[in-house]
């Protein structure tokens, strides 16, 4: 293996010299010589490079080595290297975060920077300026278009204000905000897991619901609870069952359960704003849907409960609604007041007007 690993070596350096048993490259020094071994590449008569070594074993031969090896001696510029290559390591991030902050100043003026042109000049790079009149001009533009338009037909751009029109997701985040008060309180340190069956075995035979602070977190998570009283039973299953089990073994942990509750109340009034916003969103998706259910049973209304199936109506009708879809748009909390309801309802009458129309020439204008 060594022999094979020196072989190797070699290939990579023809001017090498083995010194006793140790190769030695040019820049190193030798301070004891006796026998030298040269090795050098040689083509033979039949046309195959091989490796021939001569070994020198004469000390004067030897010491004339040593002078030539010497006096090929170099510093030795690995650290020099690897200098370089920090440096330029150094400049190649110097101008990537010169380019970076480029394109951000640029974004924000309104103009545009191409890192593939780092080298053009400054002033052949477009730039635009906004000003407050422009984005005004813009939002009433946008408004304009949007005028006259069903809600379900506008685009919602701001995806975060979207996701806070779901009044269940902003009521469960409350109260996932309140479990985390609760958590960081001093006195949840015995609540925050179910109780431990081997040291209480008759616990399960005690209390038949258990419950703790990891599964109610659990549950504002996945959104559960759809309303502060659902919130509220399961805090109150917290305290009761602690009062049950330990009313008469450990008064402590019941005044550690009481303490929690009244963290749970304080948090609750705190955020009382946000959730009366998000339960009266609640309260009027259900009464949108319990108002289309009754038109659902009407007999007038079989006609509207499902899309249309007719092969031309989607050439005639651009803006397609019926009840079904309405029905959805409820549940999933769509209608955020009265006119985006009676709009899409106004819809469904105004599709039927148009596509019978040119079917029914005497049918009364609406």
């Amino acid at each position: 293996e060594e022999e094979e690993e020196f072989y190797r070596l070699l290939e990579q350096e023809e001017d090498s010299l083995l010194v006793e048993g140790r190769r030695v490259l040019k820049g190193q020094r030798v301070r004891k010589l006796t026998v030298a071994h040269k090795w050098y590449k040689e083509v033979d008569k039949k046309g195959v490079l091989r490796w021939r070594c001569d070994t020198e074993r004469d000390k004067g031969a030897v010491q004339k080595i040593i002078e030539d090896l010497k006096r090929s001696e170099r510093p030795d510029t690995s650290s020099f290297d690897a200098t370089a290559r920090a440096d330029a390591r150094r400049e190649k991030k110097k101008i990537q975060e010169r380019n970076r902050r480029a394109n951000k100043k640029s974004k924000l003026q309104g103009g545009f920077v191409n890192e593939g042109i780092d080298s053009a000049p400054r002033e052949t790079l477009g730039k635009i300026r906004i000003t407050s009149g422009a984005i005004q001009k813009a939002a009433q533009s946008e408004a304009r278009s949007k005028r006259g338009l069903p809600d379900h037909l506008q685009r919602h751009t701001n995806k975060r204000q979207r996701r806070k029109l779901n009044p269940v997701t902003e009521l469960n985040s409350v109260f996932e905000e309140v479990v985390g008060a609760m958590w960081k309180d001093a006195s949840s340190a015995n609540f925050r897991a179910p109780v431990d069956t081997r040291n209480n075995p008759r616990y399960k035979d005690i209390i038949l619901n258990p419950i703790d602070l990891n599964i109610i977190r659990a549950n504002t998570k996945e959104q559960k609870y759809p309303d502060r009283a659902a919130f509220l039973a399961d805090v109150e299953l917290l305290v009761s069952n602690c009062k049950e089990y330990n009313g008469t073994r450990d008064m402590a942990l019941v005044s550690e359960v009481m303490a929690l509750r009244t963290v749970c109340h304080d948090q609750l009034d705190k955020a009382k704003q946000r959730l009366a916003e998000a339960e009266a969103m609640i309260r009027l998706s259900l009464i949108f849907e319990k108002i289309l259910d009754q038109i659902w049973r009407l007999p007038a209304a079989q006609g509207f409960q499902h899309p249309v199936r007719n092969p031309d109506y989607s050439k005639v009708v651009k803006a397609p609604m019926d009840l079904c879809v309405m029905k959805q748009r409820a549940k999933d909390f769509a209608y955020s007041g009265s006119d985006s309801f009676t709009m899409d309802l106004r819809l469904i009458r105004d599709n039927c007007h148009l596509y019978c129309r040119t079917r029914f020439p005497h049918l009364l204008q609406l």
